[in-house]
């Protein structure tokens, strides 16, 4: 009997839980620190590729507007007018430039760089490829930043530096304007 009795008073010791009160609150914690950093991270890089994504559309309809477009300069160097129309339709998807939302925050046509190759030699010049990039050339290079920046160490920003890039061939009327100038038509 005394024997059963020592037994009930060390199972009474270790109390209801069996000596184990604020483990599951401990793991919870723990679980939930890394479970929300792991989604956090996850939801940073799904938006920054999402933003990626957006410029990448961007570029290749602006560069495919661009090859069909009527060339009037008789050099690489297209008209200003040209290089205006497709920085609007890079930054905000209409080559006028009425709307006035870029397609991605802080998007700027400074950010746009647009190059033309030109094909054959001596007087049968005319333009090859139309070629638009967003930073790298003569353009400032544009940053995606993502939706938690400088989170405790999570990718926060991504440069892009001549990437996307979209090159089509040139479809268009080439008219060459002999008054035509490299500054401007």
């Amino acid at each position: 009997m005394k024997q059963n009795h020592l037994k009930q008073r060390h199972l009474n010791s270790r109390g209801r839980w069996g000596g184990r009160s604020g483990l599951a609150m401990m793991e919870f914690a723990i679980g939930s620190l890394v479970l929300t950093t792991v989604f956090a991270g996850t939801f940073q890089f799904g938006y920054m590729f999402y933003q990626y994504n957006l410029l990448e559309d961007a570029v290749v309809t602006a560069a495919h507007w661009a090859a069909q477009y009527t060339y009037v300069s008789t050099t690489s160097t297209p008209s200003s007018d040209l290089l205006t129309k497709v920085q609007n339709m890079t930054v905000y998807g209409d080559p006028t430039g009425t709307n006035t939302t870029p397609v991605v925050p802080n998007l700027t046509t400074a950010n746009v760089n647009f190059t033309v190759t030109m094909s054959g030699s001596g007087t049968q010049v005319v333009p090859g490829t139309m070629t638009v990039a967003i930073g790298g050339g003569s353009a400032t290079n544009f940053t995606i930043n993502g939706i938690f920046p400088n989170w405790h160490g999570i990718i926060a920003s991504f440069t892009a530096n001549g990437k996307p890039t979209a090159t089509y061939p040139f479809q268009g009327v080439f008219a060459p304007d002999p008054t035509c100038s490299a500054s401007g038509c």
